[in-house]
């Protein structure tokens, strides 16, 4: 991992370039291609186009922030997180940004089918939850079908002293307007979870 990392830092022998939010990030195609389907699919299909005779490519990329991406491409070269843990972030609002910047690498991942990292953000984010985030947190989930998100954040709104605290936040109030749909799984998942 050393080796890709230092290929990383030096972008030494780098062949395609990311245009994301107006930033550029250069990158090696072997190496994400080999850690992405998505990235393989992507570049190497610019490859057999007849057309395309520079050995360099730009892709510009929508939809997807520069922090994030930038994010995505350390986890790729160096198979660790470029995001801080809970415990440096000293205030509500960096936190908010915190879960922000794991939101955006969680969708990062998804898009581009890197699927440990995948986890590693769900698994972050579900570490965050406390009852004025978890509503908006479920939101997020059911809005991108992060299933595996969805139901721990509903699990964790299941138990007597949360749930009321949690129908009394910003983010459900959000929640029973936005996505009222949602709340008829919370209900249902409820009843199961009182069964038990």
């Amino acid at each position: 991992m050393e080796q890709l990392r230092m290929f990383h830092a030096t972008e030494d022998g780098a062949d395609v370039t990311y245009s994301v939010d107006g930033e550029e990030f250069r990158a090696h195609k072997i190496i994400l291609a080999m850690r992405s389907p998505v990235f393989k699919a992507e570049l190497y299909r610019w490859a057999r186009k007849e057309d395309h005779k520079d050995k360099s490519q730009r892709i510009e990329v929508k939809e997807i922030k520069a922090d994030a991406f930038k994010a995505l491409l350390h986890y790729i070269y160096t198979d660790t997180l470029l995001i801080c843990t809970p415990d440096d972030i000293d205030d509500d609002d960096n936190e908010e940004e915190h879960q922000m910047m794991v939101r955006d690498l969680l969708m990062a991942a998804h898009r581009y089918g890197v699927e440990r990292l995948r986890l590693m953000c769900e698994d972050k984010l579900c570490k965050m939850f406390d009852v004025d985030n978890v509503a908006n947190t479920l939101a997020f989930a059911d809005d991108h079908h992060f299933k595996t998100l969805k139901d721990a954040c509903i699990e964790f709104m299941m138990t007597s002293d949360r749930l009321a605290k949690v129908m009394g936040s910003e983010g459900y109030i959000k929640l029973r307007s936005s996505n009222p749909s949602v709340l008829v799984e919370v209900l249902e998942k409820s009843v199961q979870y009182l069964k038990v």
